[in-house]
């Protein structure tokens, strides 16, 4: 489970565009705390932008992991 990703947008005054999403370049932004999806069945992963399957940030993932700590 991955803990920080990064967004791609670029920083004001910039437009956050699909251009933004598209580069190469590094992102210039982490989101601290975020959590994705994960790895596949086989436990394999690719930090991939355009694989939202595995790299989507979701409120739902982050609700989970929040409750399992408000238990401890």
């Amino acid at each position: 489970m991955q803990i920080a990703i990064f967004s791609s947008c670029p920083p004001p005054p910039a437009e956050c565009a699909w251009g933004s999403f598209h580069s190469s370049a590094p992102n210039p932004y982490m989101l601290y705390g975020a959590l994705i999806a994960g790895p596949s069945r086989d436990d394999s992963y690719t930090d991939d932008r355009g694989d939202f399957v595995s790299n989507e940030v979701a409120t739902d993932y982050n609700a989970g992991f929040q409750g399992a700590l408000a238990g401890k």
